[in-house]
């Protein structure tokens, strides 16, 4: 139905991460005096390289997402919505997946939402707690839908999605999976819908799924803030490439299509898995843009820390799956989210090195200046480019204080990020050596980690202390280092790290003290918190297409 498009968007992204990596590369290599560094000096030099490869991606991706619309991949939503309907059949389910975090407000907006388009609504319920299973049987009991538990957790989500295939999917074309935190209008589903039955090659819809938060607290104002710039960025990108990754959620998938390929990955990282595996059967994935959906930020620090410990876990052997082949796009996301979390890793071998050693050959030329202003350039000032976006949360002055908690709250989860990547990575060398014993059947065991969606009150700071270990050892010891190596001044390079790190334990403890959900909403009863990203717009105009063209 649509040729391969020519590669233009694929060269301008790989031409612009080219030309700023090597760029900056020689700008700091080109007057390093080779033959005269050290060990050290060279293992550093090593290290920046890799962490390069971090604002180079990001360039990539800004000069991606300004492409004009002549130069874009044809393989868009626009055009696709052109195209003659291929079926007129369109049986949709929405599957709401709930663990031990049942969400009452969300899940009846969804529903009332399925209503609407007359589609049928299932509740995938996993939850051991005895509480929100009731929980779950009241609202279904309430609102005549159907709930679908398993005698075992087996595959966890994937498994949970794969059992109500078996028993309910030959009765739809598609699904729209929702966690127990999204927000979903009917617009935006029939608009998915419509996209998919005029081309039947596709098997996974991505929506623009943007974030809010019912308990709005400096973290989860600026993760916010940050997760729409990044869909503007990023996503937009991706969208430019003809092309999107499937995030697992908020998103329409061909029943069909998951049939051919065995069903979800009954593995942790399951959605990039399995969308590796509808690739490499032909079938393609695209992004809707004016499909907008919602989603909350994780509620605080340590939800939000859970969550990054389980994408370094599964970020650690992420790139396996170009083996799938696929489209080029997406092996290029693939590989620069592993750069990413292994960037983490990368600093926290750095920073110490910084502080206690002598390294008189490294930073002594304005070249090598120049080449730091580009990096951090970038790397700072990436989400003012959605300035150009008529968009409430993206405004310079969010921005900047987005930036600025972003940074207190980010920059000390390098620490355990890292530490859950050396772990991992040793588990998996541990369990390929042990794969080599003769009559040795067992694999590594996959942990399935649910971000916590609510917040609890800190019984006190020293509570909080004793949960943020790794923190605070990498501040303190950084310090201890310094001083130790009679390099106090070498603190410098390391104070964001340390000054976060220290101020951390009161910042969680505050805001957990402070956090408060927000009110209910009166114009619309049915719908219980009021999004914080725009106060002064409520959830029924998020389902209008004026809001869909401000937000785009």
């Amino acid at each position: 139905m649509f040729s391969r498009d020519l590669p233009f968007p694929q060269i301008v992204q790989l031409g612009s991460f080219l030309g700023f990596y090597l760029g900056v590369e020689y700008l700091f290599w080109t007057r390093m005096p080779i033959a005269q560094l050290t060990l050290v000096e060279l293992f550093v030099l090593f290290l920046i390289s890799f962490l390069n490869l971090i604002p180079a991606g990001i360039f990539s991706f800004m000069i991606t997402s300004l492409l004009p619309n002549k130069l874009v991949s044809s393989y868009n939503e626009v055009n696709i919505s052109s195209l003659p309907p291929q079926k007129s059949r369109q049986r949709i389910a929405m599957l709401y997946t709930t663990y031990n975090d049942f969400m009452a407000d969300h899940a009846e907006y969804d529903i009332q939402e399925a209503r609407k388009g007359n589609f049928s609504f299932y509740v995938l319920d996993d939850s051991t707690e005895e509480s929100v299973r009731r929980e779950v049987e009241v609202f279904a009991e309430t609102n005549h839908c159907i709930v679908c538990r398993r005698n075992t957790r087996q595959g966890y989500k994937a498994g949970a999605i794969n059992s109500w295939m078996v028993s309910y999917g030959s009765n739809y074309d598609y699904f729209f999976l929702l966690d127990s935190d999204s927000r979903a209008s009917v617009e935006a589903i029939q608009h998915c819908a419509d996209i998919a039955i005029r081309d039947l090659d596709i098997a996974v819809i991505q929506t623009k799924t943007l974030t809010m938060t019912s308990i709005p607290t400096r973290l989860t104002r600026s993760s916010v803030t940050v997760q729409h710039a990044y869909m503007e960025i990023v996503q937009k990108a991706m969208k430019n490439l003809g092309t999107t990754p499937y995030y697992g959620h908020n998103a329409l998938i061909k029943v069909s299509a998951l049939h051919a390929v065995g069903g979800f990955v009954e593995e942790s990282n399951e959605d990039y898995k399995t969308l590796a595996r509808l690739h490499s059967k032909g079938y393609r994935s695209i992004y809707a843009e004016s499909a907008v959906t919602w989603e909350e930020v994780p509620p605080d620090y340590l939800s939000a820390r859970k969550r990054s410990l389980r994408w370094s876990r599964d970020a650690v052997s992420q790139l396996n799956l170009l083996k799938y082949g696929g489209p080029e796009a997406v092996g290029f996301f693939l590989f620069y989210g592993w750069t990413t979390h292994m960037s983490n890793f990368a600093l926290m071998l750095l920073l110490p090195i910084m502080t206690v050693a002598s390294l008189p050959h490294l930073f002594g030329n304005g070249a090598v200046t120049i080449a730091g202003v580009m990096t951090l350039s970038v790397i700072v000032l990436w989400p003012l480019l959605a300035l150009r976006i008529k968009d409430p949360e993206l405004t310079l002055r969010k921005m900047g204080t987005s930036l600025f908690w972003g940074s207190a709250y980010n920059i000390p989860m390098m620490a355990p990020v890292s530490l859950q990547i050396l772990k991992t990575s040793a588990s998996r060398i541990v369990a390929n050596f042990r794969q080599l014993v003769p009559g040795n059947v067992k694999s590594l065991k996959e942990e399935f980690v649910v971000t916590p969606k609510t917040t609890k009150k800190e019984r006190s700071l020293m509570a909080v202390a004793s949960k943020l270990k790794a923190e605070l050892a990498v501040g303190v010891g950084i310090i201890l280092i310094a001083w130790i190596s009679v390099h106090p001044l070498s603190l410098i390079f390391a104070a964001p790290q340390v000054l976060s790190a220290i101020a951390l334990p009161l910042l969680v403890y505050v805001e957990s003290r402070a956090t408060r959900p927000l009110s209910k909403n009166k114009t619309s009863p049915h719908i219980g918190r009021t999004p914080y990203y725009a106060p002064y717009l409520n959830y029924e105009r998020l389902r209008s297409p004026a809001i869909q063209r401000l937000i785009r």
